[in-house]
C-alpha cells in the first residue's frame, strides 16, 4: 500500500513524523525501495524542524486513536541521545500528549494508546565525521558515511562539500 501524503479521515496503521522535508524524502525513498510499508497503510509527514515535532504530532491525535504505531524521527544535532528524549517528552506533554519514555529503552514506548518508536538520527560518536568537522548530527550523517565508504578517493571532495554547508 503506498505511503499517503495527506492526512484525512482514513485510519492508518503507521504514522511517521520526520523533522524536516529532506528527511521525509529520504524515508519515503527507503520505504519504497525496501518495501518496508507495502502491507500496511501509512501516513508520512514532516514538521518544520525539531521545535515543531510535538506540535505536528498533536494535530494527529484523532488518527492516533486508530493507529498501531507512531514513528518519530528526530535529529540528534549537537545533543546526546538522552537530551533528545527528554526534550521530546517535555514538548509532547506541553501539547497535551501523555508520554513517559522509559530510560532503559526510550525508543519504544506508549503514548495515548499507540506504540511510539523514537528514532534519533545521526552518528554522534563517529570519529571520522568529527574529523570532517561535522558537529550537528542528523540523517545526512549516514549518507556521508556511505559516500565515504563507496568513494574513498573522493574524501577531500566530500570534505570540501561539507565545509561549504
Amino acid at each position: 500500500m503506498p505511503i499517503t501524503q495527506e492526512l484525512d479521515r482514513r485510519k492508518f496503521d503507521v504514522l511517521i513524523v520526520c523533522e524536516g522535508k529532506a528527511d521525509k524524502v529520504v524515508v519515503e525513498m527507503l520505504c519504497d525501495s525496501l518495501g518496508l510499508l507495502k502491507d500496511v497503510s501509512a501516513f508520512l509527514t514532516y514538521s518544520r524542524g525539531r521545535a515543531s515535532i510535538a506540535e505536528r504530532i498533536s494535530t494527529m491525535k484523532g488518527q492516533m486513536r486508530h493507529s498501531k504505531v507512531l514513528v518519530v524521527l528526530a535529529d540528534a544535532d549537537e545533543r546526546e541521545f538522552e537530551e533528545v528524549v527528554e526534550e521530546l517528552e517535555k514538548d509532547l506533554r506541553e501539547h497535551g500528549l501523555s508520554v513517559s519514555l522509559p530510560r532503559e529503552n526510550p525508543s519504544l514506548s506508549k503514548m495515548n494508546g499507540v506504540s511510539l518508536a523514537l528514532v534519533v538520527m545521526g552518528l554522534t560518536c563517529d570519529a571520522e565525521l568529527h574529523e570532517l568537522g561535522i558537529r550537528k548530527h542528523e540523517l545526512e550523517d549516514h549518507l556521508v558515511k556511505a559516500m565515504l565508504s563507496l568513494y574513498p578517493k573522493q574524501r577531500q571532495r566530500i570534505a570540501s562539500a561539507i565545509a561549504k554547508k
